[in-house]
């Protein structure tokens, strides 16, 4: 796992440069493809990198369907976000087993995080639900897959925190988006973009880090 070959350090740093380029620089701009491209690096080179390094295909898979939401998400377009919320709704389906391969008894401070995220995801779609119109079932299906992926992670061993930290970040990501897209879409707030891609990012790095790293193997 990781012993920073030529090939992971390249996909690594590639990773790297794509985040930083798309927070600092592309954040803001209109849909380019340079910026499509910078955001979606980002993503697909961590999901390159976990296919080095071995990880369960289901890693990969949640990744490389991440980066392609990251493509569909950055265009213009009603369909292409509703192909960015395919690509996204199918990356949380797969972390649900993947999460679960690693997952210890609940029960608990566990049975507690689930009945946490299952309150959360409630509100947050009660929230949401005057807001969506046409969007409801997609959003409703997408907000299930959410609570399952969180309490799927509810389950890791502690070992395995960035797992942990990782989905709560994911759904932190999720959940601004949402509420910029449909409650605040005529009133965008300057430090929501800057927060939905960090949180983004860090929740995709530290989940991949479980797998691809040595301490967490």
């Amino acid at each position: 796992m990781l012993g920073f070959t030529p090939l992971t350090a390249g996909l690594l740093a590639l990773s790297l440069a794509g985040a930083l380029a798309h927070l600092l620089t592309f954040l803001r701009r209109p849909p380019s493809l340079a910026r499509s491209l910078a955001k979606t690096s980002a993503v697909a080179a961590l999901a390159l990198l976990a296919l080095a390094e071995g990880a369960p295909l289901l890693l990969v898979g949640a990744l490389a369907l991440s980066a392609v939401g990251d493509w569909a998400i950055s265009r213009d377009g009603e369909r292409a976000f509703l192909v960015g919320l395919t690509a996204f709704l199918a990356a949380h389906l797969a972390y649900v087993p993947l999460f679960l391969g690693v997952a210890e008894a609940w029960g608990g401070w566990r049975l507690a995080l689930v009945f946490v995220a299952a309150a959360y995801a409630l509100a947050v779609a009660r929230r949401l639900w005057p807001h969506l119109g046409g969007m409801r079932g997609p959003v409703a299906i997408y907000v299930l897959a959410i609570f399952a992926m969180g309490a799927a992670a509810a389950g890791a061993p502690l070992a395995l925190w960035p797992l942990m930290i990782g989905a709560a970040l994911f759904i932190a990501s999720d959940t601004a988006l949402a509420m910029e897209t449909f409650v605040y879409r005529d009133a965008p707030r300057r430090w929501t973009a800057p927060f939905i891609w960090s949180t983004y990012y860090a929740a995709q790095a530290l989940i991949a880090s479980v797998w691809v790293c040595d301490r967490f193997a």
